[in-house]
């Protein structure tokens, strides 16, 4: 078992990194039964290329739970670990970059109707100013990883976007949102969002700049997360569509 503490860690914790919270106990089972399995293989690679050597004893059946128990201690502890450094120095923390925060908003601000392609009203960004000092002078805007065009942001509030010089800067622990102005729209029909489509052509992927009080925080958005933004969305929309109640509809 010694010869394999590395394994431990080496699975627990992407295991743990790719997983929710309320995944990980899953997660932490996984996590052993592969180091369990990998540690028989070496084993029985072990004997064969050193067979004039006396082997370690043989790992029994019940040894299977102490693999799945240090898989778990070692995939949580050097997770937390993991995260505890990646924290270190952190002045904003983002909803995007956690995980585990499943109701955070969406990046893209995208609206559908009447089974039409999806649409993006604007693009947002929640935070939370963890530094233990205001915030006074900031800025930001995403720009496209492809065209380099910029679509600048502003701090939303109560749904008056207002830039930094408008505002008394944000208070140490205080959560902010920021929002662009509304995109134009492509289709003659709407006055305002563009079409996924479109976007997706203009923003395959971006990424998203905050300067404040001199420093300069960035943050690329690929384009495997921004269709993942979509799936999600188009699966939100569907099943709140299957809750809707017996409505009444016009004749056609």
């Amino acid at each position: 078992m010694k010869r394999h503490w590395p394994l431990f860690a080496g699975v627990g914790v992407p295991i743990f990194d790719a997983l929710d919270d309320q995944d990980r106990i899953i997660g932490a089972i996984a996590a052993g039964l592969i180091v369990y399995i990998v540690s028989k293989i070496l084993d029985a690679i072990f004997e064969r290329t050193h067979p004039h050597l006396k082997r370690i004893r043989r790992i029994k059946m019940p040894m299977l739970w102490v693999y799945v128990a240090a898989g778990a201690i070692a995939g949580a502890l050097v997770y937390s670990a993991v995260a505890y450094w990646q924290s270190r120095g952190q002045e904003i923390a983002w909803t995007f970059e956690d995980p585990a925060t499943i109701n955070a908003p969406y990046v893209l601000g995208l609206a559908s109707s009447g089974g039409q392609e999806a649409y993006v009203i604007t693009i947002q960004m929640r935070g939370r100013n963890i530094s233990g000092a205001p915030i006074m002078q900031f800025d930001g805007f995403i720009r496209s990883d492809r065209t380099n065009r910029e679509i600048p942001m502003f701090l939303n509030y109560q749904g008056t976007l207002l830039e930094s010089d408008r505002v008394n800067g944000i208070p140490a622990g205080g959560a902010f949102d920021l929002d662009s102005q509304h995109l134009e729209s492509n289709n003659p029909q709407r006055t305002e969002g563009l079409g996924i489509t479109q976007f997706l052509i203009d923003f395959p992927s971006f990424t998203f700049v905050f300067r404040y009080d001199g420093k300069t925080y960035q943050h690329q958005f690929t384009e495997a997360y921004l269709k993942e933004i979509l799936d999600r969305f188009n699966k939100d929309r569907l099943s709140g569509a299957g809750n809707i109640g017996p409505v009444v509809t016009p004749k056609r």
